[in-house]
């Protein structure tokens, strides 16, 4: 887990046994090349954490794309899980554990969202979703 601020100051977990509808989860490296540093990649996912904490406090306000709040006046039902530990060189590790927590975001059923890191990470992310059929 990652001790950043969460995205839109969403929470790690929801009360009263709320299931989420969407997770957000960050991995800052997929496959690195060999002989290559990846660590520029790594606090992506931090970086845009960061970002987004000047809109958190707007998460209720009128959103004109989606026709009023995003919650709608509902309790927050998305959360932050962090970032799952990757490291450089570990590229079937990275990749194994990218798509098994994506895997385990489908299982709740919740949507699951990365932030990331290098430009390998989503080919892991997406392979969580094989046994979802075609996502276009």
């Amino acid at each position: 887990m990652t001790a950043s601020p969460p995205f839109l100051g969403f929470p790690d977990r929801l009360a009263d046994g709320r299931m989420p509808r969407a997770v957000i989860f960050g991995a800052g490296r997929g496959s690195t090349y060999p002989g290559k540093d990846s660590s520029g990649y790594a606090l992506a996912a931090q970086a845009i954490r960061a970002a987004s904490q000047g809109d958190a406090a707007l998460v209720e306000h009128w959103d004109f794309d989606l026709g009023g709040p995003l919650f709608d006046g509902k309790p927050v039902c998305c959360l932050d899980a962090g970032d799952i530990p990757t490291t450089m060189h570990d590229n079937a590790g990275n990749r194994a554990r990218i798509e098994a927590k994506t895997r385990e975001i489908l299982a709740l059923p919740a949507v699951p969202i990365l932030l990331g890191g290098d430009d390998s990470v989503p080919i892991p992310f997406l392979a969580g979703f094989a046994d979802h059929g075609p996502i276009w």
